[in-house]
């Protein structure tokens, strides 16, 4: 028997995460049951533990020893099978630790050198740092950004994460990336630049494309830290003895909306950085990154009635373009994505797009505008994703379809559903399924990739168990569960989306909406049920006592509109009629057609349901986590609950 599939907090090799014990995990090959393990983990060559035979069947340990930042485990496992017959050991992995103190950060924030206008757009910023190394043996690069980043060393790419630092309420919580950089420095003289864009920092959020939402100031963090061969540390970060310039080829980029890009431009960086304050210190994402996935081709071209090119790419995806062709300096080519074409057979976006009247404000444009050099032209996306099937195409430049590729992107969870019947429509569901997932996991589980985008709390507890089927989910939940707790209000209640980014005020009202900031601790206990993992639940639990606290006070509650539910007076106490909330939403207009009251009153029904739903579960968490004055009494205001349900149902209002 041989331990394979060996996994670090989830995730394979992971470096730069922060969790103080980190879960060592693993699967088994051959045999038929596990007996035992030894698990022997190494720094620097040496055993820093070995931890014995221990006569268990789990495939799962904690790393027992206290770890600082930057340190460096590699660990091996030795299992017994069923006969106590040892087997061979496993191949190695490894774990690194990040920035773990504040003191650790050695750099400053930097940001573009000019005054800022909220109201105004601005281009790409571009920095420059020039620093020579003799020889060295190892070197990671600390990154984060208020804003989207994309790093290069000596004009090589660092790391194949998109859209980095990755979707946070940038006001609570950072993201901080750390790459091996090692194969990209030179002996001598070594160049590394950044572009920063506005990202979900500064661009549009929600579905009206709000802007300003974490800042107006987008910045930039780097730590570049160079061993040598006698271990002697040589830092390179950002200050402002970095160049910067904000005229390079990307003029406008936008999360949403796309870019507009000037292919013959070359940044100058004449300029310097400004040094930006930030008071958040960035933190692990202990998370997979959002990378590029599949790759589709043109299938084919679709000419409308009114004679406009629109590329067909055979299927829905959330991505990008890229595109290599020949033009002349200046030519344009413009490129709209959608889902969809109209009535008249005409390409639209009419069905992802909010707009006001005139449409003088249409929000996302998912467009690009690009601008020719001479010669060849090659460009891929940098700063924008989009849904979409097909791409309207303006342009006079001569190009085929073979010319354009399209890149599905997306958080790199690793698929744990294999699934094939006889039956080619539950398989084309399945398929379906896993593709809508794939679609709305861009760091955060939203509910549509084009006009949205928001993380809704309903939306992702309701899917939690399907997305757990289909992937390696822990990781991305994880992440997620500590975005909705960055979000919790003062009186306990759990955000309806998180982030919190593009929200339109007046929603704020919804916020403890049942079954959307039930989410808060349907997903961290789902998380248990499904890995068997409590570390979640203990890291979770005074946030969901805060909510469950806030749910029970609210049974019997007055509320300015509460509806009249015709329960007895004695069972009132019993059932939250309590706060705006969104009921069944969504129902079939033959049930039920929505109207305004549906957002401005309580729902009884469904809140009361929730609210015995979650409590149940804050029992089995007490339990688990052994805390039990906290059992007892979510055990009493469950079954009062479960009463006021009961007679609730009763009344011809609520009967069926």
């Amino acid at each position: 028997m041989k331990a394979v599939c060996l996994r670090t907090e989830y995730l394979i090799n992971p470096i730069g995460i922060d969790i103080q014990h980190p879960l060592l995990l693993w699967n088994c090959d051959t045999g038929i049951k596990q007996k035992a393990y030894r698990i022997i983990a190494k720094s620097k060559g040496n055993i820093v533990w070995d931890s014995g035979k221990v006569i268990s069947s789990s495939m799962r340990a904690e790393y027992p020893l206290p770890l600082s930042s930057q340190s460096r485990i590699e660990w091996n496992v030795l299992l017994w099978d069923e006969n106590d017959i040892e087997g061979e050991i496993s191949s190695t992995a490894f774990f690194e630790m990040g920035l773990l103190k504040a003191s650790d950060f050695t750099g400053k924030w930097i940001s573009g050198n000019y005054h800022v206008n909220k109201k105004k757009r601005y281009p790409v910023d571009c920095f420059k740092k020039q620093f020579n190394v003799s020889q060295f043996k190892k070197v990671r690069l600390y990154i984060s950004a208020c804003g989207l980043y994309e790093a290069k060393i000596n004009n090589k790419r660092v790391g194949d994460f998109i859209l980095a630092p990755g979707h946070s309420d940038y006001t609570k919580r950072i993201q901080l990336q750390t790459y091996d950089v090692t194969d990209l420095l030179n002996s001598g003289e070594n160049e590394m630049t950044i572009e920063l864009a506005d990202g979900w920092y500064r661009g549009s959020c929600g579905a009206w494309g709000r802007r300003n939402q974490y800042g107006k100031q987008t910045k930039v963090y780097a730590q570049l830290e160079i061993i040598d061969e006698s271990n002697q540390k040589l830092i390179v970060h950002t200050d402002k003895s970095w160049k910067w310039s904000n005229d390079g080829q990307i003029r406008f980029a936008d999360n949403k909306d796309g870019e507009i890009v000037e292919a013959w431009r070359l940044a100058s960086y004449t300029g310097f950085a400004k040094e930006a304050k930030c008071s958040i210190k960035p933190v692990s994402s202990n998370n997979v990154p959002i990378i590029e996935h599949e790759r589709f081709s043109v299938k084919k071209v679709i000419t409308t009635p009114s004679g406009a090119k629109v590329l067909d790419f055979g299927q829905n995806i959330a991505g990008y373009i890229s595109f290599s062709l020949r033009a002349k300096k200046g030519q344009k080519i413009k490129l709209r994505f959608g889902e969809m074409f109209d009535k008249e057979g005409e390409f639209s976006q009419k069905n992802i797009q909010c707009a006001n009247k005139k449409r003088t404000k249409v929000t996302p444009l998912q467009q690009v505008e690009y601008y020719c050099k001479e010669g060849l032209n090659q460009y891929k996306t940098k700063f924008a994703i989009f849904g979409f099937q097909y791409a309207l195409i303006e342009t006079d430049v001569e190009w085929k379809k073979e010319d354009f590729n399209v890149i599905a992107v997306y958080s790199d969870m690793e698929e744990t559903l294999s699934f094939n019947s006889s039956n080619l429509l539950l398989n084309k569901f399945v398929e379906a399924t896993r593709w809508s997932a794939k679609n709305n996991h861009a760091d955060v589980p939203t509910d549509c990739p084009t006009r949205e985008r928001h993380g809704w709390t309903g939306d992702a507890q309701i899917f939690f168990d399907t997305a757990a089927y289909l992937f390696n989910y822990v990781p991305f939940a994880r992440k997620y569960v500590f975005d909705m707790i960055d979000g919790q209000r003062k009186n306990g209640k759990f955000r309806q989306i998180n982030p919190k980014g593009g929200v339109d005020f007046y929603m704020n009202f919804m916020d403890g909406s049942a079954g959307w900031s039930d989410a808060g601790v349907l997903i961290p206990y789902r998380l248990y049920k499904r890995y068997g993992d409590k570390k979640i639940l203990e890291k979770s639990y005074d946030a969901m006592k805060k909510y469950a606290e806030f749910k029970i006070k609210t049974l019997g509650k007055w509320y300015p509109t509460s509806i009249k539910t015709g329960i007895e007076r004695k069972y009132k106490k019993y059932i939250s009629n309590y706060g705006q909330s969104y009921g069944e939403w969504a129902e079939p207009t033959e049930v039920h057609v929505t109207n305004f009251k549906d957002f401005a009153c309580p729902h009884p029904e469904e809140t009361t349901a929730y609210i015995f739903f979650m409590l149940n579960a804050m029992v089995e968490i007490a339990d688990v986590l052994d805390k039990k004055e906290d059992k007892n009494r979510y055990l009493k205001y469950a079954k009062k609950a479960k009463i006021g349900y009961g007679k609730l149902i009763e009344c011809p209002k609520f009967s069926l």
